[in-house]
Protein backbone atom coordinates (compact mmCIF):
# COMPACT_ATOMS: atom_id res chain seq x y z
CA UNK A 1 0.00 0.00 0.00
CA UNK A 2 1.44 3.53 -0.89
CA UNK A 3 0.10 5.97 2.22
CA UNK A 4 0.07 9.29 2.66
CA UNK A 5 1.31 10.09 6.34
CA UNK A 6 0.53 13.84 7.88
CA UNK A 7 0.72 14.03 11.57
CA UNK A 8 -1.46 17.24 12.64
CA UNK A 9 -3.28 17.83 9.28
CA UNK A 10 -6.30 20.51 8.90
CA UNK A 11 -9.60 19.33 10.87
CA UNK A 12 -11.52 20.48 7.44
CA UNK A 13 -9.80 18.41 5.26
CA UNK A 14 -10.91 14.48 6.81
CA UNK A 15 -13.54 13.85 4.74
CA UNK A 16 -12.34 15.80 1.53
CA UNK A 17 -9.07 13.93 1.82
CA UNK A 18 -11.40 10.68 1.23
CA UNK A 19 -12.70 11.45 -2.22
CA UNK A 20 -9.60 12.80 -3.28
CA UNK A 21 -7.50 9.44 -2.20
CA UNK A 22 -10.31 7.23 -3.38
CA UNK A 23 -9.91 9.47 -6.64
CA UNK A 24 -6.48 8.65 -6.95
CA UNK A 25 -7.15 4.95 -6.18
CA UNK A 26 -8.88 4.37 -8.87
CA UNK A 27 -6.75 6.15 -11.17
CA UNK A 28 -4.17 4.50 -10.18
CA UNK A 29 -5.32 1.17 -9.71
CA UNK A 30 -3.59 1.28 -6.56
CA UNK A 31 -4.07 0.88 -2.58
CA UNK A 32 -3.55 3.86 -0.93
CA UNK A 33 -4.24 5.02 1.91
CA UNK A 34 -3.72 8.04 4.18
CA UNK A 35 -3.28 8.20 8.61
CA UNK A 36 -2.56 11.16 10.38
CA UNK A 37 -4.16 13.02 13.20
CA UNK A 38 -6.16 16.11 13.12
CA UNK A 39 -5.24 19.93 14.32
CA UNK A 40 -8.46 20.28 16.06
CA UNK A 41 -10.98 18.93 17.49
CA UNK A 42 -14.27 17.38 14.46
CA UNK A 43 -17.63 16.64 14.77
CA UNK A 44 -19.00 14.34 12.53
CA UNK A 45 -22.99 14.74 11.62
CA UNK A 46 -24.33 11.93 9.81
CA UNK A 47 -27.25 11.69 7.56
CA UNK A 48 -29.74 10.48 10.44
CA UNK A 49 -28.87 13.83 12.47
CA UNK A 50 -30.31 17.27 12.02
CA UNK A 51 -27.37 20.19 12.61
CA UNK A 52 -30.13 21.51 14.86
CA UNK A 53 -29.45 18.53 17.36
CA UNK A 54 -26.62 20.72 18.40
CA UNK A 55 -25.57 23.59 20.06
CA UNK A 56 -24.42 25.33 16.87
CA UNK A 57 -23.40 28.41 18.67
CA UNK A 58 -21.48 26.93 21.54
CA UNK A 59 -19.97 24.48 19.15
CA UNK A 60 -18.76 28.02 16.99
CA UNK A 61 -17.55 29.23 20.11
CA UNK A 62 -15.25 26.78 21.27
CA UNK A 63 -13.69 26.22 17.17
CA UNK A 64 -14.84 22.83 17.00
CA UNK A 65 -15.24 22.10 13.12
CA UNK A 66 -18.29 21.01 12.46
CA UNK A 67 -18.89 18.91 9.00
CA UNK A 68 -21.53 17.00 7.45
CA UNK A 69 -20.37 12.92 6.50
CA UNK A 70 -21.63 11.69 3.40
CA UNK A 71 -22.57 8.32 4.99
CA UNK A 72 -24.99 7.13 7.26
CA UNK A 73 -25.24 7.11 11.48
CA UNK A 74 -25.81 10.18 13.72
CA UNK A 75 -22.89 12.34 15.40
CA UNK A 76 -19.16 11.30 16.30
CA UNK A 77 -16.81 13.71 18.01
CA UNK A 78 -12.96 13.42 17.93
CA UNK A 79 -9.48 15.69 18.72
CA UNK A 80 -6.23 16.40 17.75
CA UNK A 81 -4.56 13.01 19.92
CA UNK A 82 -6.98 10.88 17.86
CA UNK A 83 -5.64 8.93 14.67
CA UNK A 84 -7.42 9.03 11.26
CA UNK A 85 -6.77 6.85 8.66
CA UNK A 86 -8.46 6.29 5.51
CA UNK A 87 -7.27 3.31 2.97
CA UNK A 88 -8.79 2.45 -0.72
CA UNK A 89 -8.12 -0.72 -1.87
CA UNK A 90 -8.17 -0.84 -6.36
CA UNK A 91 -9.41 -4.33 -6.70
CA UNK A 92 -7.02 -4.39 -9.50
CA UNK A 93 -4.07 -4.00 -7.35
CA UNK A 94 -5.07 -7.18 -5.51
CA UNK A 95 -3.35 -10.63 -6.24
CA UNK A 96 -6.80 -12.25 -6.37
CA UNK A 97 -9.48 -9.03 -8.00
CA UNK A 98 -12.42 -11.13 -7.60
CA UNK A 99 -12.09 -11.69 -3.86
CA UNK A 100 -15.16 -11.25 -1.73
CA UNK A 101 -15.53 -7.36 -0.21
CA UNK A 102 -15.81 -9.24 3.49
CA UNK A 103 -12.52 -11.03 2.83
CA UNK A 104 -11.12 -7.70 1.40
CA UNK A 105 -12.52 -5.92 5.16
CA UNK A 106 -11.62 -8.30 7.34
CA UNK A 107 -7.83 -8.38 5.98
CA UNK A 108 -7.83 -4.80 6.81
CA UNK A 109 -9.55 -4.87 10.11
CA UNK A 110 -7.44 -7.56 11.41
CA UNK A 111 -4.54 -5.03 11.20
CA UNK A 112 -6.02 -2.85 13.07
CA UNK A 113 -6.55 -5.41 15.38
CA UNK A 114 -3.12 -6.09 15.26
CA UNK A 115 -1.95 -2.00 16.20
CA UNK A 116 -4.08 -2.02 19.26
CA UNK A 117 -2.73 -5.74 20.43
CA UNK A 118 0.60 -4.36 19.34
CA UNK A 119 0.23 -1.56 22.36
CA UNK A 120 -1.07 -4.53 25.23
CA UNK A 121 -4.37 -3.98 25.00
CA UNK A 122 -6.55 -7.15 25.19
CA UNK A 123 -9.00 -6.43 22.25
CA UNK A 124 -10.82 -8.11 20.07
CA UNK A 125 -12.96 -7.93 16.91
CA UNK A 126 -16.89 -7.86 17.64
CA UNK A 127 -19.24 -8.79 14.49
CA UNK A 128 -22.50 -7.76 13.56
CA UNK A 129 -24.37 -10.42 15.07
CA UNK A 130 -23.89 -9.17 18.47
CA UNK A 131 -26.71 -7.32 20.77
CA UNK A 132 -27.49 -3.89 19.45
CA UNK A 133 -28.45 -2.01 22.84
CA UNK A 134 -25.65 0.06 23.30
CA UNK A 135 -26.65 2.47 20.93
CA UNK A 136 -27.62 5.94 22.64
CA UNK A 137 -28.68 7.29 19.75
CA UNK A 138 -26.02 9.58 19.16
CA UNK A 139 -22.57 8.57 19.44
CA UNK A 140 -20.86 5.27 20.63
CA UNK A 141 -23.15 2.82 18.81
CA UNK A 142 -21.97 -0.68 17.97
CA UNK A 143 -23.69 -1.11 15.07
CA UNK A 144 -21.14 -1.39 11.90
CA UNK A 145 -20.11 -4.20 9.84
CA UNK A 146 -17.29 -4.82 12.55
CA UNK A 147 -15.96 -3.48 15.73
CA UNK A 148 -13.02 -3.54 17.62
CA UNK A 149 -13.82 -2.85 21.04
CA UNK A 150 -11.83 -3.89 24.55
CA UNK A 151 -12.37 -6.67 26.81
CA UNK A 152 -15.42 -5.19 28.55
CA UNK A 153 -16.75 -4.19 24.92
CA UNK A 154 -16.02 -0.76 24.51
CA UNK A 155 -15.18 0.67 21.29
CA UNK A 156 -11.10 1.46 20.56
CA UNK A 157 -11.95 2.08 16.44
CA UNK A 158 -14.71 3.61 15.28
CA UNK A 159 -14.99 3.03 11.55
CA UNK A 160 -17.37 3.10 8.04
CA UNK A 161 -17.24 0.94 5.13
CA UNK A 162 -17.95 1.17 1.54
CA UNK A 163 -17.57 -0.58 -1.76
CA UNK A 164 -18.66 1.01 -5.18
CA UNK A 165 -18.11 -2.37 -6.94
CA UNK A 166 -14.09 -1.70 -7.63
CA UNK A 167 -12.72 0.13 -4.89
CA UNK A 168 -13.31 -1.00 -1.55
CA UNK A 169 -13.14 1.85 1.47
CA UNK A 170 -12.27 2.00 4.58
CA UNK A 171 -11.86 5.02 7.13
CA UNK A 172 -12.14 5.89 10.77
CA UNK A 173 -10.81 6.97 13.88
CA UNK A 174 -8.56 5.42 16.45
CA UNK A 175 -10.17 7.10 19.93
CA UNK A 176 -6.19 7.68 21.04
CA UNK A 177 -8.12 10.05 24.03
CA UNK A 178 -11.46 10.33 25.99
CA UNK A 179 -12.41 13.72 23.75
CA UNK A 180 -15.23 11.63 21.97
CA UNK A 181 -17.08 11.92 25.04
CA UNK A 182 -17.24 15.89 24.30
CA UNK A 183 -19.84 15.06 21.74
CA UNK A 184 -22.44 15.12 24.71
CA UNK A 185 -21.84 18.66 26.18
CA UNK A 186 -23.20 19.66 22.92
CA UNK A 187 -26.44 18.43 22.74
CA UNK A 188 -29.34 20.16 23.09
CA UNK A 189 -30.93 17.20 25.13
CA UNK A 190 -28.15 14.71 26.16
CA UNK A 191 -29.48 11.26 26.16
CA UNK A 192 -30.26 9.92 29.81
CA UNK A 193 -28.04 6.62 29.71
CA UNK A 194 -24.92 8.64 28.16
CA UNK A 195 -22.48 5.52 27.17
CA UNK A 196 -19.52 5.08 29.04
CA UNK A 197 -16.86 3.87 26.63
CA UNK A 198 -12.85 3.61 26.55
CA UNK A 199 -10.15 5.02 24.67
CA UNK A 200 -6.11 3.64 23.95
CA UNK A 201 -5.03 6.53 26.67
CA UNK A 202 -7.13 4.35 29.37
CA UNK A 203 -4.94 1.16 28.65
CA UNK A 204 -1.94 2.67 27.46
CA UNK A 205 0.58 5.60 29.54
CA UNK A 206 2.04 7.48 26.92
CA UNK A 207 3.00 11.02 25.92
CA UNK A 208 3.48 10.05 22.37
CA UNK A 209 0.64 7.74 22.16
CA UNK A 210 -1.10 9.52 19.13
CA UNK A 211 2.57 9.07 16.73
CA UNK A 212 2.86 5.50 17.81
CA UNK A 213 -0.14 4.36 16.56
CA UNK A 214 0.26 6.65 13.25
CA UNK A 215 3.87 4.62 12.91
CA UNK A 216 2.09 1.72 13.75
CA UNK A 217 -0.24 1.44 11.41
CA UNK A 218 2.60 1.97 8.59
CA UNK A 219 4.43 -0.61 9.58
CA UNK A 220 1.43 -3.33 9.78
CA UNK A 221 0.24 -2.24 6.43
CA UNK A 222 3.46 -2.62 4.25
CA UNK A 223 4.01 0.72 2.84
CA UNK A 224 5.63 0.83 -0.35
CA UNK A 225 5.83 4.29 -0.76
CA UNK A 226 5.23 7.51 1.54
CA UNK A 227 2.97 10.15 -0.76
CA UNK A 228 3.08 14.08 -0.32
CA UNK A 229 -0.14 15.88 -1.09
CA UNK A 230 0.63 18.32 -4.07
CA UNK A 231 -0.08 21.90 -4.78
CA UNK A 232 -3.06 20.86 -6.93
CA UNK A 233 -4.32 18.37 -4.52
CA UNK A 234 -4.65 21.00 -1.89
CA UNK A 235 -6.54 23.19 -4.16
CA UNK A 236 -8.64 20.47 -5.14
CA UNK A 237 -9.24 19.80 -1.52
CA UNK A 238 -9.92 23.39 -0.42
CA UNK A 239 -12.83 23.57 -3.17
CA UNK A 240 -14.39 20.05 -1.56
CA UNK A 241 -14.40 21.86 2.03
CA UNK A 242 -17.61 23.96 1.26
CA UNK A 243 -19.30 20.62 0.05
CA UNK A 244 -19.03 19.57 3.78
CA UNK A 245 -18.49 22.02 6.18
CA UNK A 246 -21.48 22.96 8.76
CA UNK A 247 -18.79 25.48 11.22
Amino acid sequence: MKMFRQPGFPVSLAIPLDHIIHARATFDADAIGFIGNPDGYRLGIGRRTTPNTFDMDKLRREGVYVERRPYGGSGFFCGPKDVYFSFHVNRVSLPEPNISVNEVFDQYVNKLLDVILGLGIQAHIQGSSRSKNRNDGICMNLSGRSEIVDQYGNKLVAGVFKDDGLVISMSGVFLVSDDWRKIYTYLRQPPPNQISGSSLEQHVEDDALTNRVIQSVCSHFDVSEYLKLTPKDYEVLEQLVANFRVV
